[in-house]
């Protein structure tokens, strides 16, 4: 079983049926009469999703995409526009967003204590829930929908009932299941991607888990990092010869010299060891920083979602993503390192380059008369031996870090 933070449930019907107009009325009545009616105005009668919650013993007054709590006027004003919806055939969607008060409450969101809840933020997630999923589902534009909190011991929820003054929703042919036969209605069933949606949403908005965010990308970028470092000065043996096996696989091309770039395919694997050892001999205590916000985050995406949900399943996609972006980073300013490298290999071959050619002539000349001196035979063997050996010193120096 699924235990969740967060929970949603939908339900949708056609405006010929009777919940439909059952909810028209629910929305003219005061507090008192909505919260007696509960059952018979919520279109969602699932047995054991109403256990689950129980009836409410107290509901917020309404409230919508742009008001905390809709007035006298407005009710009615709204109540017009629903009637509107049913006249012209729209669907009527209803959604319960419930909650585990546990978690609203280490969230800091309910004071179980004292009963206290911040309805300002679940409000708000309900808001941000609603306006994904309705983008989603092209509905942004035409949609209306109006939405109340309702409290009880165990799980505090909230009713949403959205529909369409005028419908966009196209009229399909279907079976009826039970008799086999067909017939006509406005296509009401929602994606469920739009769902999770709209709950992941409303949750995230609650969760505000930005301070926890806001380090983590701090840690990523400016601690996990080897800009600035010079690497292609480093002094370590080991990684010193993985740059030059690098630097040596590269295409000639330096517009290709980027760490996602398909042409670096092959040598990406000695990228990531690099900054696997890099990141062990230098970072370390960075990366165990990271990987303990990674964890709280996991931990928090279940205790949202339910270990076994399909959304906590994926919350290891998160740990992946995040170090992707670490080696991504860090690739790219390795290259960049590798870029410079190359950029002071080719000076220093430019300026040994200028300085031989303007010393060439007299050299010749020099060598020449040695070499047409008997007497001074044995040194120019010696001197040929030294410059053999200063030339096969200079190629290695090439590649020098």
């Amino acid at each position: 079983m699924i235990t969740s933070g967060v929970n949603n449930i939908t339900k949708f019907v056609q405006s010929s049926n009777k919940s439909f107009m059952e909810y028209v009325k629910y929305i003219d009545r005061d507090e008192a009469i909505r919260n007696a009616n509960y059952d018979k105005y919520n279109a969602i009668n699932y047995e054991n999703y109403n256990h689950y919650m129980d009836n409410p013993s107290k509901a917020s007054g309404l409230f919508s995409a742009t008001h905390d709590s809709l007035t006298k006027e407005q009710v009615s004003s709204v109540r017009k526009l629903f009637c509107q919806a049913q006249e012209n055939g729209s669907i009527m969607w209803q959604d319960v967003i419930s909650f585990d008060n546990n978690w609203l409450h280490k969230h800091g969101v309910y004071d179980p204590k004292t009963g206290d809840l911040d309805e300002g933020a679940i409000q708000k997630g309900i808001r941000e829930g609603m306006s994904r999923m309705l983008k989603r589902e092209d509905l942004f534009n035409t949609a209306l929908w109006t939405a109340s909190i309702h409290y009880n011991t165990d799980n505090i929820h909230v009713h949403i009932a959205t529909v369409e003054p005028n419908p966009t929703r196209p009229i399909g042919v279907y079976k009826n299941k039970l008799t086999g036969g067909t017939y006509s209605a406005r296509r009401g069933k929602r994606k469920l991607s739009s769902l999770d949606l709209m709950k992941q949403a409303v949750a995230s908005n609650i969760l505000d888990r930005h301070e926890q965010m806001t380090e983590l990308t701090r840690l990523i970028r400016n601690e996990l990092s080897i800009a600035n470092q010079e690497v292609r000065h480093i002094y370590d043996r080991e990684l010193r010869a993985s740059f030059i096996e690098i630097y040596k696989e590269l295409p000639s091309d330096k517009r290709l010299w980027k760490y996602n770039n398909q042409a670096l395919k092959s040598t990406k694997p000695k990228i990531d060891k690099f900054i696997t050892n890099y990141i062990e001999k230098y970072q370390y205590e960075s990366l165990q920083e990271v990987d303990k916000l990674i964890d709280d985050e996991i931990k928090t995406i279940e205790e949202t979602y339910g270990k076994g949900s399909k959304q906590a399943n994926r919350s290891e996609d998160y740990r992946q993503t995040k170090y992707h972006e670490i080696y991504t980073r860090m690739g790219n300013q390795l290259l960049r390192e590798m870029k410079q490298f190359d950029k002071e290999r080719y000076l220093n071959k430019e300026n040994k380059s200028s300085y031989s050619t303007k010393h060439s002539v007299d050299k010749a000349l020099k060598s020449l008369n040695k070499l047409l001196n008997p007497k001074k035979n044995y040194k120019n063997q010696r001197i040929y031996r030294e410059l053999q050996e200063n030339n096969q010193q200079g190629k290695e120096q090439d590649y020098q870090l």
